[in-house]
């Protein structure tokens, strides 16, 4: 009878410098294809997925997490990523940045003509609650 050889992954590391390589490679070619909308979309399946592997294999939990987040950051670094401030992160700034302000401030759709931030009242209204709702 013959035997059936194991599947081989398709991504095959020895070393933490290989393994960053081939994140970064996998976290542009999602971006750059248009399967991921940020470089950072892998960033914490990719931590959980080496910390696990570490642990399995004897590591301390401190030690498995701080290795899979350098690890993680250097694949981030050779990607490109730069992350954003805190104030670029917030909804609010791309409406103070665009100048035209040609969409919706709460679901992007295009504006009309006599709208000036937002295409209804209950955009409007769904925007003040989740920005100034919460913080009262």
């Amino acid at each position: 009878m013959a035997r059936i050889k194991p599947k081989q992954p398709k991504y095959k590391v020895r070393s933490a410098t290989r393994m960053a390589t081939t994140m970064a490679i996998i976290m542009r070619r999602h971006f750059r294809e248009g399967t991921t909308p940020s470089l950072f979309t892998y960033e914490g399946a990719f931590i959980a997925i080496l910390r696990e592997d570490l642990c399995l294999i004897g590591w301390p939990w401190a030690s498995a997490d701080g290795a899979a987040r350098d690890v993680v950051g250097e694949a981030l670094r050779q990607a490109g990523a730069k992350r954003p401030t805190w104030a670029e992160g917030q909804r609010g700034f791309t409406l103070t940045k665009v100048k035209d302000n040609s969409c919706c401030g709460h679901c992007d759709m295009p504006l009309r003509g006599r709208d000036r931030r937002f295409c209804s009242s209950v955009c409007r209204s769904r925007w003040w609650n989740a920005e100034y709702a919460k913080a009262a």
